[in-house]
């Protein structure tokens, strides 16, 4: 967050995307968006901001499915 308010201030268009994998076994990650959401409102509410902050509209969450898709299996 930091990094992305630094950059925006210097005018750099810059972004912050959350990569959020769903359905990770492997590390028994969440399988829904709102458990993300959840757990970045924590993360949010430490860090002082509330759900709408002056960086809220660069910051991309994006939620790709990995079941299935497990390289290790592979190997």
């Amino acid at each position: 967050m930091a990094h992305l308010h630094f950059l925006r201030d210097q005018g750099v268009p810059a972004y912050l995307v959350l990569v959020n994998f769903l359905n990770d076994a492997d590390m028994k990650g969440p399988s829904t968006p709102e458990t993300w959401q959840a757990a970045y409102d924590v993360a949010f509410h430490l860090m002082g901001l509330g759900k709408r902050h002056s960086m809220s509209r660069y910051i991309i969450e994006v939620f790709p499915k990995v079941e299935g898709r497990s390289d290790m299996e592979k190997r």
